[in-house]
């Protein structure tokens, strides 16, 4: 796809809140940005919580800046750039916070319903999109996850060289924007495991390890079993060993 932006670097390494990070960077300066790219980019913030949700079969807060990000690029899709075919070429932007002025709603209250209503039409058709390719590149995420948990951070050379290889065994080609998204995927299903395994090794329960792991791939499908308990063990031995 050429609305997404080349990966450029993917870790599990946790980094303050986050669990890890996703970086990519344009080839060349970028002075604009079109409606085709800004839903490309709603689309990968989606990947990480779908992943959970198929993977892992529940969900957790780990998306939550993800969230924001897509929120964010709806709204000013349809607020600021005129990019809803709902409201067309006009703009809707409420009075700054810190005029102090006591100044009337921009806009009626029925049109920021219908705003709301646009939003979660765009985020969720991304999100089924986006949900549609994981599907289609299922093998990808499988293979970035085990990866990642050998290797904990990846350039974009080094997933590039991934995805090619994968390539050649299906016989079929995979575009930018669907890497980025079995990328997010990836590392939502491996850092998530490492989380767990962590957590259960700062709560003190070492006699109850195996049962705590057994209880976790319960959750799982059977073929993501021996990616999730690889990932259980490797939290919780980082956390023992620094005790």
């Amino acid at each position: 796809s050429p609305n997404a932006d080349p990966l450029h670097k993917v870790t599990i390494i946790p980094r303050g809140r986050a669990l890890g990070a996703t970086m990519a960077l344009p080839e060349k300066d970028v002075l604009n940005h079109t409606r085709k790219d800004f839903l490309a980019e709603i689309r990968i913030c989606c990947g990480g919580r779908i992943a959970e949700e198929l993977v892992l079969g529940d969900i957790s807060t780990g998306a939550s800046q993800d969230i924001a990000q897509a929120t964010q690029i709806a709204r000013e899709m349809i607020c600021k750039y005129g990019m809803s075919e709902k409201f067309g070429f006009q703009a809707f932007m409420e009075p700054s916070q810190f005029t102090g002025a006591d100044l009337p709603p921009a806009f009626s209250e029925e049109t920021s319903r219908e705003i709301d209503f646009e939003v979660k039409r765009l985020i969720d058709e991304a999100y089924a999109d986006a949900k549609r390719l994981i599907g289609e590149n299922r093998d990808k995420l499988e293979t970035l996850a085990k990866t990642l948990l050998e290797k904990e951070t990846m350039d974009g050379r080094d997933v590039e060289a991934l995805v090619r290889e994968i390539e050649g065994r299906n016989g079929h080609v995979v575009t930018v924007e669907a890497t980025r998204i079995a990328v997010e995927a990836g590392k939502a299903v491996a850092a998530n495991a490492v989380m767990i395994g962590a957590v259960a090794a700062m709560e003190g329960f070492p006699l109850e390890r195996d049962l705590l792991k057994e209880v976790l791939l319960e959750t799982v499908p059977q073929k993501f079993r021996d990616l999730n308990a690889k990932a259980f063990d490797m939290g919780y031995d980082a956390i023992s060993k620094r005790d």
